[in-house]
């Protein structure tokens, strides 16, 4: 788990380096190295701990897939209070 927060943060940092677009490539980079980040530090957690290739894969997609489902259940919550706080502005 430790390895998989700490890929996610060095490669989210390192993401926004690599896409040259202002803001877009910023949050592009950091969602993809963020979802990577955490593959490949659950994936290399799982080698240290002796488990095989099948298991390596399987855990490291988790790790992924709830990393980006996160990311976009807070992102969706996000621009819902966005929304609210929007809409209430102008009453």
């Amino acid at each position: 788990m430790v390895l998989s927060l700490v890929g996610s943060f060095v490669l989210s940092i390192a993401g926004t380096f690599v896409i040259p677009i202002p803001f877009v490539g910023t949050v592009l980079g950091a969602i993809a190295g963020a979802a990577i980040g955490a593959f490949v530090g659950a994936w290399i957690g799982e080698a240290w701990a002796g488990r095989d290739l099948a298991q390596r894969q399987q855990i490291g997609k988790a790790a992924m897939w709830g990393r980006l489902l996160g990311m976009t259940i807070k992102a969706t919550i996000g621009a819902a209070i966005f929304v609210v706080q929007l809409i209430s502005l102008w009453t």
